[in-house]
């Protein structure tokens, strides 16, 4: 994948997932997404996580993205129109994988903590799969 495709598709997503998820939440959390290499996902994560690869696990989950993301409370309307919407540039994913960390990865990654994460709190983390790329998902607050 280009450079040029790589920058878009990662916009794109984290555009399209700020502005559903600012309505979907209800609360002060909010979700935004960033890409990950794909085929290096551990050290990915390690990476934007500002952390060592033993510090968290990445776990599979039998839930769809949809399902993962209803437990936040979302619409059967929000998930879809999600799902939708990154369909038309990355298609469906294929898996959802669960970022097990202890809180202190979590700090250590949060605004509060001083670390790389969009969020002053991060309440949670999770990676979509999809056919050419990885999102993560991070769910978090700045309140």
């Amino acid at each position: 994948m280009t450079k040029t495709r790589s920058a878009y598709i990662s916009g794109f997503a984290r555009g399209i997932t700020e502005a559903i998820s600012d309505n979907a939440f209800h609360g002060p959390s909010s979700m935004t997404a960033r890409l990950l290499n794909k085929d290096a996902l551990k050290e990915a994560l390690a990476d934007e996580l500002g952390t060592s690869q033993e510090n968290f696990e990445i776990v599979p989950s039998e839930d769809t993205l949809s399902d993962h993301l209803a437990k936040f409370g979302w619409s059967r309307e929000h998930t879809w129109n999600l799902n939708r919407r990154l369909g038309f540039v990355i298609g469906k994913p294929s898996q959802l994988l669960l970022v097990e960390a202890d809180g202190d990865v979590l700090d250590g990654y949060s605004g509060f903590g001083r670390g790389n994460g969009p969020f002053y709190f991060t309440e949670d983390l999770f990676i979509a799969v999809y056919k050419d790329v990885a999102l993560l998902f991070i769910v978090g607050n700045d309140e």
